[in-house]
């Protein structure tokens, strides 16, 4: 008995295009962990008792007419607010390169590769057991992306998407 495989409308994707494509879900969910904690930690006590003594440290806030409290509170909502817009940014970003890298867009694995050398000296900065484990997940997706086998699916569908935009330029059988 012979066995129907069914392949997906526009080729089957390689494993290496797939698995770069969780590894970057993976990313995105290990960001929005470390924006969690990053929102706690400044929610807490101990995040407040550092925020008050970074501006008791700069001695032109305090001459304004809003008491420590008060600029401790703003700016716990200020850095808790960057942070969840960060978060989501972030992760917009990374589904939209998780659904280009799945249609075979081949300018993606560009904007892939220019994105994880900046969070590269971003985690060089600011290294943590969550970024640099961050950054081996998209350092992993970049080089599956650029693979032999995720090359060709990138030009197989480059080149069925141009056929179908202009097909007088395909070649005849």
């Amino acid at each position: 008995m012979k066995v129907r495989t069914t392949l997906h409308p526009r080729g089957a994707r390689h494993a290496t295009l797939v698995t770069a494509c969780w590894l970057l879900g993976a990313s995105a969910l290990l960001g929005l962990v470390a924006a969690v904690i990053t929102i706690t930690a400044l929610a807490s006590a101990e995040g407040a008792a550092e925020l008050a003594e970074s501006i008791r440290a700069t001695p032109e806030a305090l001459e304004g007419e809003l008491d420590i409290e008060t600029l401790v509170s703003i700016a716990q909502a200020t850095a808790i607010g960057v942070q969840v817009l960060m978060a989501v940014l972030t992760l917009a970003v990374i589904v939209w390169i998780i659904l280009a890298l799945r249609a075979g867009r081949g300018y993606i694995r560009i904007v892939l590769s220019v994105l994880a050398v900046l969070q590269a000296f971003a985690t060089l900065s600011a290294p943590s057991a969550l970024t640099v484990a961050n950054l081996v997940l998209v350092a992993t997706a970049v080089v599956l992306s650029w693979l032999p086998p995720s090359s060709h699916y990138i030009a197989a569908t480059s080149r069925r998407r141009r056929d179908e935009r202009q097909p007088h330029l395909s070649p005849t059988p």
